[in-house]
């Protein structure tokens, strides 16, 4: 389960009118909220271009893609996104409808929206949202330029930064999709030593030179982005992260 996995600190989104995502601290009991304008342009994972953060849904929706949720929110606020959370039928949403205001996480929005997690997780999630209550979150101002700048560190893993181990990322056409993948999992914890272009197969690989068990840094990865997980050598780097079709499917800017 995602949910177990997650380690120190659980991420959720929730789509609609109010697109607001959740970060809940397990370890540290620190836990954010932001919400977000439906009205910003922001570049889609995949090649898409720009679009209306209120305009995600029916792309996704006319696209049979409900990953793209995950991608670009994960890529909004720079780290994994565990949980999506977004309405069965997609509609197009517009500012200036609602506040500003706390919104909690409710039954009707665990249990009747559509979603990545299962009725097992859907449990879980409710119960950690309803213990919080409304007054144990810190809301975070989102702005699509400044809110990685401003915030790097709020969403870190402590057992990543524990392990301590670098990761070089190899790529065959963009840097720019290679550096965006590199901000997000620098937003997990986990140090990005190098970004380099290399000629690959079209397959993404986590790469670990260890005879024991993988560290949970490489297994983090390779759960994150589906990627198959390797003993192999990595030479001045820890791991090596081989992005192969990740780079059509994290793609930023028009195709």
């Amino acid at each position: 389960s995602r949910l177990f996995s997650a380690r120190n600190r659980i991420n959720i989104l929730l789509y609609g009118q109010e697109a607001r995502f959740y970060s809940i601290g397990i370890s540290d009991a620190t836990n954010y909220y932001v919400q977000f304008d439906p009205d910003f342009k922001v570049d889609i994972p995949g090649g898409y271009g720009k679009y209306r953060i209120g305009s995600i849904g029916k792309l996704a929706d006319l696209e049979n893609k409900p990953d793209i949720y995950r991608r670009t929110f994960s890529a909004l606020i720079g780290t994994f996104l565990n949980y999506y959370f977004y309405p069965s039928r997609s509609d197009i949403y517009y500012g200036g409808k609602t506040g500003n205001e706390f919104l909690p996480l409710s039954l009707k929005d665990i249990f009747l929206s559509a979603s990545n997690a299962n009725l097992f997780e859907r449990f879980y999630l409710f119960l950690f949202a309803t213990r919080l209550g409304t007054g144990k979150y810190k809301n975070l101002p989102f702005s699509p330029d400044s809110f990685r700048g401003e915030y790097q560190g709020y969403f870190y893993h402590e057992v990543y930064r524990k392990e301590k181990l670098s990761v070089q990322i190899l790529y065959s056409n963009s840097y720019k999709t290679a550096g965006k993948i590199s901000e997000i999992i620098e937003g997990q914890g986990i140090r990005v030593g190098d970004i380099s272009q290399e000629k690959q197969t079209d397959f993404c690989k986590v790469s670990e030179q260890t005879t024991k068990r993988f560290s949970q840094t490489a297994q983090a990865l390779a759960n994150y982005f589906n990627c198959s997980l390797e003993q192999n050598s990595t030479g001045a780097y820890d791991i090596l992260f081989t992005l192969g079709h990740l780079e059509k499917d994290w793609e930023i800017g028009s195709k």
